[in-house]
């Protein structure tokens, strides 16, 4: 599996959340990771995902919007702290 991210909105998303994408990339490899499809809105760069697990770095469980783009790669879009609700989601599974 391959990550890509634009670096300008990691560079945003680490001021404002304090996370960096690198390390969002852990939880794709969480097993008791919660993926579902972002059906919110349409979106011009195709379907986006949403995706609930640990990043082991972190030592925390994060909430990570992306979507696949081509052979295994994943471009993350954005990364935060999962919300109460969404860990409560995370630790039922």
């Amino acid at each position: 599996m391959k990550f890509e991210w634009d670096e300008n909105k990691n560079q945003n998303n680490i001021k404002k959340r304090n996370i960096d994408f690198k390390d969002a990339a852990e939880v794709f490899f969480d097993d008791h990771a919660i993926s579902f499809e972002d059906d919110s809105e349409e979106y011009d760069d195709g379907q986006r995902m949403r995706i609930i697990g640990r990043s082991a770095s972190l030592d925390n469980v994060l909430f990570v919007v992306y979507t696949e783009i081509y052979n295994d790669t994943i471009r993350i879009i954005s990364a935060r702290l999962a919300e109460k609700p969404e860990i409560r989601a995370y630790r039922q599974r």
